[in-house]
């Protein structure tokens, strides 16, 4: 269940990608390339100072290799903002 907060529901978020990037064993440039942003951008998300969008976390989730159940668990945490 996501949390009701849309602040901790962003921190989990962003905190739950950096994990899981960093577990791939993409560094932040790399893995901003590969999905599609700039190093600069992506380092504000993992930040949380720009929030992903559900256009935006399509390629992120497709480059982690992220699995259904995880991928809609982390769709609930974008969505409580």
């Amino acid at each position: 269940m996501a949390p009701v907060s849309p602040t901790v529901a962003r921190w989990e978020l962003v905190l739950r990608l950096r994990e899981l990037r960093e577990q791939r064993g993409f560094d932040s440039a790399t893995f901003a390339r590969r999905a599609g942003f700039t190093a600069a951008n992506w380092s504000h998300v993992e930040k949380g100072r720009r929030v992903l969008t559900s256009k935006t976390i399509g390629p992120v989730l497709d480059l982690l290799e992220v699995g259904a159940e995880e991928q809609a668990e982390l769709f609930e945490l974008l969505e409580v903002q």
